[in-house]
């Protein structure tokens, strides 16, 4: 999928099927306090690695994961600019993340 690309109600119900647990508490996170940066996302569910440095590279792949389906983007600067400061970049959830989660909560309710 690209990342400009827009899922259709089928794609977001084959995602909704594929999608674990973890996936979507980071989702309900993002929904919930809007944005998050990588770092963010680490310590709210990756605090079980054995090392900082394992949470971290989990955390990356977990959000490019979630970033190549469409469900979640990052914002176009990172931390501290082009080539100054962090490397951390900023999420947010797009409108396929928005409408996983909403399918998620009619599941529930039946």
């Amino acid at each position: 999928m690209k990342v400009n690309e827009r899922l259709s109600q089928m794609q977001i119900e084959e995602l909704a099927g594929r999608i674990c647990e973890r996936d979507r508490k980071i989702l309900q996170s993002l929904q919930k306090c809007r944005y998050l940066t990588t770092d963010q996302i680490k310590r709210l569910h990756f605090n079980k690695n054995t090392t900082p440095t394992a949470g971290l590279r989990a955390a990356n792949r977990n959000l490019k994961k979630l970033s190549d389906w469409g469900v979640i983007g990052a914002l176009r600067r990172r931390i501290g600019g082009v080539r100054a400061g962090s490397a951390s970049y900023v999420w947010a959830l797009r409108s396929a993340g928005f409408k996983l989660l909403c399918l998620d909560n009619a599941n529930e309710t039946k």
